[in-house]
């Protein structure tokens, strides 16, 4: 039995996906630790989850929630709690008068720039050990990654 559970193993670390996910895992839980350390006033989930409505000004929540992949009430309940906390207003959309449109607000967006150089020396580490090659080739494999992956999405 100890063999078979061992071949098992074997198998699951060479699956790319448990890989990449393990590696993310273990990214998030430096930039969560540096959060919470640097007490940035916003956590790192919401740094992250922000980022399509600091750069796409006025997206709907149904927009936002396709770019996040998260379903309509797990976003309904993020925007709400961002209200409250003052990080986001919902304007009526101009395009369609039955969409709320999401706009960051001056609070959020000091927030989110105060924390970006901690992100960014954090990046620093998860690059350190690789030289330049290493890291093009590395970004290049991703890149044929992602177009694979939403290739399959959209067949």
């Amino acid at each position: 039995m100890k063999i078979k559970q061992e071949k098992k193993e074997d198998i699951l670390n060479t699956l790319l996906g448990i890989k990449m996910s393990s590696t993310l895992l273990t990214m998030k839980r430096l930039l969560v630790k540096s959060f919470e350390q640097n007490k940035l006033g916003i956590n790192f989930e919401e740094w992250i989850n922000l980022l399509p409505l600091l750069n796409e000004d006025g997206l709907t929540q149904k927009e936002f929630s396709i770019l996040l992949g998260k379903d309509k009430t797990t976003i309904s309940r993020l925007i709400s709690s961002w209200e409250k906390k003052g990080f986001v207003k919902r304007k009526l959309n101009q395009n369609d008068k039955r969409a709320w449109s999401l706009v960051p607000t001056e609070k959020v967006l000091k927030l989110h720039s105060n924390a970006t150089p901690t992100v960014v020396r954090i990046d620093q580490i998860f690059k350190k050990d690789l030289s330049v090659s290493e890291l093009n080739g590395f970004l290049k494999t991703l890149e044929k990654i992602q177009s694979t992956v939403n290739h399959e999405l959209i067949s």
